[in-house]
């Protein structure tokens, strides 16, 4: 199964544009561009696959290469907008709060307009029952079988911005694009990432790992970030239950990356 989606976050600096008069006109000044731009700003929601803002979906946004966004003329400040208005597709996933990318790329959250910030994305919390998988999940049923456990170890460069890893996979049992969003395990000592998904493996025909927007909960469906692995087999996994992503430099979109299987240990580096 080849997914040809790919969306990548992009946080776009402010830019203003000083409109053309006639000839007699005096060009806008510095001062005055960042006081027009103080007074009225757009601000880019990013809803992922699962929100809706007053019940509808959000649309593309080319600019800032994201699936699932709505535009707002808000101020520094101001609110935005909270659960009555965001709601999620799941019943099991409750809208939370907003994050955001400092200068320092520190990940924040905020329930009002930051300056020089202009694309914030929604963060759900899953309120649901706990099942085998770690939640209950619409698109398989909530997979009441037998589960096992599976571990999927990143790299660094797919884990930037705070990126989070997701499981795709179908067979008897299947997910939406881009998956599921795991659990994260542990850190190496390397920097790499430890991630887990209980699921029952000898149920399904393939499966795969996609790298996922940043603040998605646990559970949920993320948004697509641009990078993922091949097309994966049960059988190929074998007895072992990680799979260990070997492109240690950046790989988008497709054929995707290529992996290896081991068992995994706690604290253990050297895949």
């Amino acid at each position: 199964m080849k997914i040809n989606k790919m969306f990548l976050l992009a946080l776009s600096s402010l830019t203003v544009l000083a409109g053309c008069g006639g000839n007699n006109s005096s060009p806008t000044t510095s001062e005055e561009m960042v006081q027009q731009a103080a007074k009225s700003q757009n601000i880019v929601l990013n809803l992922t696959s699962i929100g809706l803002y007053k019940g509808a979906k959000g649309t593309a946004n080319t600019q800032y290469f994201l699936e699932n966004t709505v535009s707002l003329t808000l101020s520094v400040g101001d609110a935005l907008p909270g659960a009555t208005d965001v709601t999620s597709t799941s019943t099991d996933v409750a809208f939370k709060t907003w994050v955001y990318y400092d200068k320092g790329g520190i990940l924040s959250s905020t329930d009002k307009v930051i300056e020089d910030v202009f694309e914030y994305q929604a963060h759900f919390e899953f309120n649901g029952e706990f099942g085998n998988n770690g939640g209950s999940n619409p698109d398989d049923g909530g997979n009441t079988g037998s589960s096992d456990k599976i571990y999927f170890i990143s790299q660094t460069w797919w884990q930037k911005d705070g990126a989070t890893s997701s499981i795709h996979y179908w067979g008897s049992q299947e997910t939406s694009w881009p998956g599921k969003v795991m659990h994260l395990e542990e850190t190496l000592s390397d920097g790499r990432q430890v991630w887990s998904y209980e699921i029952n493996i000898s149920s399904l025909t393939g499966f795969m790992f996609a790298r996922t927007s940043a603040g998605a909960t646990e559970g949920s469906s993320g948004t697509d970030w641009g990078a993922k692995t091949k097309d994966l087999s049960p059988a190929a996994l074998g007895t072992n239950n990680c799979v260990i992503m070997t492109n240690t430099t950046e790989s988008w979109g497709d054929p995707g990356c290529d992996v290896t299987y081991a068992n995994y240990v706690p604290g253990k580096t050297n895949y």
